[in-house]
């Protein structure tokens, strides 16, 4: 046989030889295997793919375009139909115009300009149906700037198989994982950033700080860190927390009854007026939100005239559904600083008895008891009652006020509770029983709250510098 002859089969065993190789190598070295052989093959089948793609996907938009098309003519004696090929205007799907993709670490990223009334959030709902299209693991999609989408493609899951992390070299930025990019995912534990970006408040740090120390302290006593490295940090201390209340956020009677009044106006429906009690509650009685969430007719003693008494036993505090023995964002838990079964009395005045009555009288109560809940018996989540609290607010308030730290929260009308007992000469341990603190942190947290301590002071000093 001539040498000719043998150049084909040549040919052809080469790239036999070569694409079995191409498993391996991809197998073996994917780092190499895919700058090389992997994105160029995966450019081509996006590019290639691209209209057919975005239109299963929901990403094309109709345009008139001048098209040729076939349309019936006129019935010849045969009784067959000539057809004809006209130019005209049809409506045709047009695909969003895309760059060429560029290769990144795990995939591939491309550039697409969004069509007329498109939004960065159409792509990123549809971004599931565009790995499922492409046959790759993800999809994300990102907007530098109006106009323009970002399709970031993940080929493989980079976290299948993790190598050794890079340390971090920044004071408390600890590096605990990789990103579905296969970036370091570094924390930097001085500023605990939130989702957003922003830095967390005091009292996250503080709480984030307290549960990384415990974890690392816990690697001690199973003797696989020989101390805890955050005791040798003394570059860098976690900021203070603000443990008493700021006196400018309490309202006075006035101002708490106008918000109560205010919140009536407040919602769809009957929902303001629903909840006027429920507020009601965290200033007449000092209740938590929790507290007053699971408050139960029976816990209620409402006479027709006089003081009446509210036996505290359950709250609802919410929480996310994952860390709830139920399953559910509200479980039934005992008092804050009581024991699980133990219970407080609240004694309340005539007025918030009066509006008790009334509330159960229009509105009922749930099956379970419950005073408060939403229109299909649930609990009422903080985002709902906070809602009607801001309305509330812009309703009652002046501008200025609305803009000041003033009642900023529902929680502060407790806050205001407690100050007006204080203020009004109730003793410090009968305060401290009826709002369920303890005396010690009653008497910290409300310091800057009690009103004539600062006059008696002035007039202490003035009297001893003389005339």
């Amino acid at each position: 046989m001539p040498e000719s002859a043998h150049f084909p089969l040549m040919v052809l065993a080469a790239v036999l030889i070569a694409a079995a190789g191409l498993p391996t190598w991809r197998r073996l070295h994917y780092r190499s295997y895919w700058p090389a052989v992997g994105y160029p093959l995966a450019a081509l089948s996006v590019w290639a793919s691209w209209r057919r793609v975005a239109l299963g996907c929901g990403l094309t938009k109709k345009r008139q375009r001048y098209w040729f098309t076939l349309v019936p003519g006129s019935v010849a004696s045969t009784g067959l139909v000539k057809v004809k090929r006209r130019f005209q205007r049809v409506a045709v799907d047009t695909r969003p115009f895309m760059w060429l993709p560029m290769p990144t670490r795990h995939g591939w990223r491309v550039t697409v300009h969004t069509l007329e009334g498109q939004t960065p959030a159409d792509y990123s709902e549809a971004a599931e149906r565009l790995a499922h299209s492409w046959g790759v693991h993800a999809v994300r999609a990102s907007s530098p700037r109006p106009g323009r989408v970002v399709l970031a493609a993940t080929v493989r899951d980079p976290l299948v198989q993790i190598d050794q992390l890079p340390p971090s070299t920044e004071l408390l930025g600890v590096t605990v994982g990789r990103l579905e990019s296969g970036t370091p995912w570094v924390i930097d534990f001085k500023i605990v950033p939130q989702l957003d970006g922003e830095a967390a408040a005091a009292t996250t740090i503080a709480r984030k700080r307290s549960v990384f120390y415990n974890v690392l302290q816990y690697a001690v006593d199973l003797e696989e860190l020989p101390s805890n490295p955050i005791d040798k940090v003394k570059a860098w201390k976690p900021p203070k927390v603000r443990e008493v209340v700021d006196r400018r956020v309490v309202v006075n009677p006035s101002q708490a009854r106008e918000l109560l009044n205010a919140v009536t106006y407040v919602g769809r429906l009957d929902r303001g007026r629903h909840l006027r009690a429920f507020f009601t509650c965290l200033y007449f009685a000092a209740l938590r939100p929790a507290e007053a969430l699971g408050l139960r007719e029976a816990d209620c003693y409402l006479p027709a005239t006089g003081w009446g008494l509210l036996v505290l036993a359950k709250s609802k505090p919410q929480a996310n559904k994952r860390w709830t023995n139920s399953g559910d964002a509200h479980d039934d838990r005992g008092l804050k600083h009581r024991a699980s079964e133990e219970g407080r009395p609240v004694p309340i005045p005539p007025e918030l008895v009066t509006i008790l009555r009334a509330h159960i009288e229009e509105f009922g109560v749930n099956p379970d008891g419950r005073l408060f809940r939403t229109s299909r018996g649930g609990v009422i989540s903080i985002g709902t009652y906070c809602n009607v609290w801001r309305k509330a607010r812009h309703t009652a308030f002046r501008p200025e006020q609305v803009a000041s730290p003033l009642a900023g929260r529902p929680y502060d009308l407790r806050h205001a509770a407690v100050s007006l007992w204080l203020n009004a000469g109730v003793a410090a341990p009968e305060v401290a029983d009826r709002a369920g603190h303890g005396v010690d942190v009653l008497l910290k947290v409300y310091a800057k709250c009690i009103d004539g301590g600062a006059e008696i002071a002035n007039q202490r000093i003035s009297d001893a510098l003389g005339p």
